[in-house]
């Protein structure tokens, strides 16, 4: 969610929660932060989806992931189930169920993406950047800056899928 700079605009959208309700046209905005994460949850947690692991091969699964997406060198002498997870995550039945996964949710950041530039779109202009912000005009300027922010990273046309096959291309480096 970082890299496709959504935390920024989940700080945004609560900011304004105690502002709303907000409706764009017949939409419902919906602005508080579990409310918003609810479809990502939705599928992440649905029953296909759940399996149970050893807390030690789930925290090697959780380092794994995290130094995938983030390109960094995945070594087998940090973790004794580093090869085990490679190996776990090139299989095809794991490798196509977390990619169609990887599109439900890339769907539903897309979503989110969508209904916070519909909400910045619709709130009135903010007063100038040399006025002082008061009221929801402090949480409105942090949606402009979030939504652009997001938006410039989206040009990048980076998705979520793209984050995820990072992980499933990871390779364990021997050492």
């Amino acid at each position: 969610m970082q890299q496709l700079k959504m935390c920024d605009l989940l700080t945004a959208l609560n900011a304004l929660d105690p502002f709303g309700p907000f409706n764009v046209g017949r939409v419902a905005i919906k602005t508080k932060r579990n409310q918003v994460l609810q479809p990502l949850a939705d599928v992440i947690n649905d029953p296909e989806n759940l399996f149970f692991l050893a807390s030690q091969v789930n925290q090697a699964k959780a380092t794994y992931v995290v130094a995938a997406i983030k390109s960094e060198v995945i070594k087998s002498s940090e973790n004794q189930f580093f090869a085990a997870m490679e190996s776990y995550l090139r299989t095809t039945k794991v490798t196509t169920a977390s990619r169609a996964v990887a599109v439900k949710l890339n769907a539903a950041i897309q979503t989110i993406a969508k209904n916070a530039a519909a909400l910045e779109e619709a709130l009135p202009n903010p007063p100038p950047a040399d006025a002082r912000a008061k009221g929801i005009e402090q949480p409105q300027n942090l949606l402009i800056a979030a939504v652009a922010a997001q938006k410039a990273e989206a040009a990048k046309k980076v998705t979520f899928i793209d984050i995820w096959n990072r992980v499933l291309l990871g390779k364990v480096v021997n050492e």
